[in-house]
């Protein structure tokens, strides 16, 4: 699972929207994928005796990755710029293959090729991609490394330019770097000043650059000799990131795996779902913190609408005011706007609003979180059935109030360090709904990747009032015996996931995934795709390994159920009640109950093609339980529960 914005498309006049339907405005990402072409990166992985280890070069694994990217944002954010840099690269080769690419405004790129410019992806681009990825052998035809070194100083002016001519106005702009050379200056300490120096003025320029260091077979990446100097260094490189400190060797699968999950755990910027906002810690203490929407659920939608003519036309939509009574078109001055009224029905009446009316009765106070007290996380003050809503995640802003950070720090550690949980009240923006809402220490997350599954921070998660709140029915409890509980536990043992864990990024939804390589086979003039989804159980594997044990807890069942009806009590006989007369003292007749169908009856190999067909539903409750009684199983439950059984019964068998 994976976060995705969306765009605000509320009338002018109405602002009073729910905190859990808020919507925020998107930022514009421009990404600037560069990829190290060194003699290295071309090489092949140790030979291994494992057949699933992927025989990919280091620069093919990077293409993938890159190719996975355009993909995935041409769908996601369509309206995001990407482009696709080669360093240290022998131009000529590509430029006989692909033509010289359109740099009218750029200066020279030495010793780099720009396989996709910066711009929203076309179908053409990733073709381009896709003849590179499925041809590996014309790669290390037309994709030769340089025969001089190139500095890593002209890469980095390069992508400046590229960023000042063709986003120069995005508000994120990012520098994406795949290299295997932990020493791109050489032994040329000159080099690596300027290179230095121009990665500072990158950073000024508001490019941020995100390191993908690779370790070669034989040695690891030492990011100490370039790409993490310390800060008291005056020529660091400020404003390069770096992403997990463990080291470790990465090659075959393991790297387009490590690449892919790098790439999207920082594919998509931060856009805050509110900015600056107030955190009031106590009377006259106030700090400025940003809220994020991390989880949302992820849906197939129209980023426009299209008029379908002659030729397909994108709709520019418009919105007119028409009069209920007469059905023309109102014309509004401004000082029409200032005179318009709002009206409710209330008793038959229309009870009109000026809007600085309207404004005074949806007006709660000011945005911002207010800290009311303190409490101790516990199942009692914050059981499960209180999250009802999803829950915001803030992070501290410098922006409005400076020293934020070191207080939001210092907060967050003690509630972390107590167990402890605050109550607030939050109003999230202007004429936003108020709310009483928890705010919560969570502690990061991360995989064996060391990619942060759950970044640490504070939570402001809605409670419920008391409207919210339902009365369970009444249900009758009843405690299964130890010897089928033991007997269950090693079923669910069986069935656990590796290392018990289950985390939702790792797998997609099938529906959506299966809509948008339906897209992508269109913009590409490719042959529809079959639905593929990853999340049907492995029914085989199951049986295969709970088989045995859950046909001895069925026989277990069955021996508490006869020891349970021997030590009931015998229930009280019942007089028979008399049949239904009408008023003229002739009887109702009654429905006769269906008759079980004999077992000789059914032929067992209707029943194994509709189970083939998958069409056992459509078989009668009867023809089902005959079937189960001849085969000596039980024929107790509702008809789902039978198909179920029965398709059990050949998946075992």
């Amino acid at each position: 699972m994976t976060d995705e914005p969306w765009k605000a498309e509320a009338d002018e006049d109405e602002e009073d929207l729910e905190i859990a339907d808020v919507q925020y405005k998107t930022v514009k990402d421009a990404i600037l994928f560069t990829i190290d072409v060194s003699p290295s990166m071309l090489e092949s992985p140790p030979q291994v005796q494992d057949k699933k280890r992927v025989k990919d070069s280091a620069f093919l694994a990077s293409l993938k990755c890159a190719y996975e990217l355009l993909t995935q944002r041409i769908i996601a954010q369509p309206n995001d710029l990407i482009g696709v840099l080669l360093h240290g690269v022998d131009t000529r080769k590509l430029e006989a293959k692909f033509g010289i690419p359109d740099t009218k405004e750029i200066d020279e790129l030495q010793g780099c090729y720009l396989l996709i410019n910066l711009g929203i992806p076309s179908a053409e681009d990733i073709k381009k991609l896709k003849l590179l990825i499925e041809n590996p052998d014309e790669i290390y035809q037309a994709i030769i490394p340089n025969s001089e070194p190139v500095s890593i100083a002209n890469t980095i002016f390069s992508a400046a330019q590229i960023f000042s001519v063709r986003a120069a106005n995005f508000v994120s702009r990012r520098l994406f770097i795949v290299t295997d050379n932990d020493r791109p200056h050489g032994t040329d300490e000159r080099i690596k000043i300027q290179a230095t120096q121009r990665a500072k003025d990158l950073y000024d320029l508001g490019v941020t650059i995100d390191l993908f260091p690779l370790a070669r077979p034989d040695e690891k990446f030492d990011r100490s000799k370039f790409y993490d100097a310390k800060p008291s260094d005056p020529d660091a490189p400020a404003s390069i990131s770096q992403i997990a400190r463990r080291e470790s060797d990465i090659h075959g699968i393991d790297l387009l795996a490590y690449l892919l999950s790098s790439v999207r755990s920082r594919i998509t910027p931060k856009r805050a779902l509110f900015s600056n906002l107030s955190l009031h810690i106590g009377p006259g203490f106030t700090i400025s913190v940003k809220g994020y929407l991390i989880f949302k659920r992820q849906e197939p939608r129209r980023t426009q609408y299209v008029y379908m003519g002659h030729e397909p036309v994108l709709v520019k939509s418009d919105s007119i005011k028409v009069s209920g009574d007469t059905h023309q078109v109102v014309e509004r001055t401004p000082q029409d706007k200032e005179e318009e009224h709002k009206a409710y029905k209330f008793g038959g009446d229309q009870i009109l609003f000026t809007k600085k009316e309207l404004a005074e009765v949806k007006h709660f106070g000011e945005p911002g979180i207010t800290i009311i007290g303190f409490k101790n996380i516990t199942k009692e003050t914050l059981p499960v059935w209180a999250n009802i809503k999803g829950a915001t995640y803030i992070y501290p802003s410098e922006e409005e109030y400076v020293g934020s950070s070191r207080v939001f720090s210092a907060l967050y550690q003690k509630m972390l360090k107590d167990n402890k949980m605050a109550l607030v009240w939050f109003i999230a923006r202007k004429n936003a709904t108020p709310q009483i809402a928890a705010m919560i220490p969570g502690a990061r997350k991360e995989d064996d990747t060391g990619t942060i599954i759950l970044p640490e921070g504070l939570w402001v998660c809605p409670l419920p009032h008391v409207d919210d709140l339902r009365q369970y029915p009444d249900t009758v409890s009843v405690s299964a015996a130890d010897q089928l509980i033991d007997k269950m536990r090693v079923i669910v043992q069986q069935l656990q996931l590796p290392k018990g864990q289950y985390i939702p990024n790792k797998y997609s939804n099938p529906a959506l995934q299966h809509h948008y390589r339906v897209l992508q086979s269109m913009a590409l003039g490719e042959d529809h795709p079959e639905p593929e989804d990853k999340i049907i159980p492995k029914y085989k594997q199951i049986a295969k390994r709970t088989g045995a044990y859950v046909q001895e807890w069925a026989e277990e069942l069955e021996a508490q159920q006869e020891k349970w009806q021997a030590n009931s009590k015998p229930a009280a006989t019942a007089t028979k009640r008399p049949a239904p007369q009408k008023s003229n003292g002739d009887a109702i007749p009654t429905r006769k109950k269906s008759k079980l169908v004999d077992a000789g009856d059914i032929d067992e190999a209707t029943i194994r093609t509709a189970w083939e067909k998958s069409t056992l539903a459509k078989l009668t409750i009867p023809e089902l339980k005959s079937f189960l009684s001849a085969k000596g199983m039980s024929t107790s439950g509702k008809k789902q529960e039978l198909t179920d059984r029965i398709e059990e019964y050949y998946e075992t068998k």
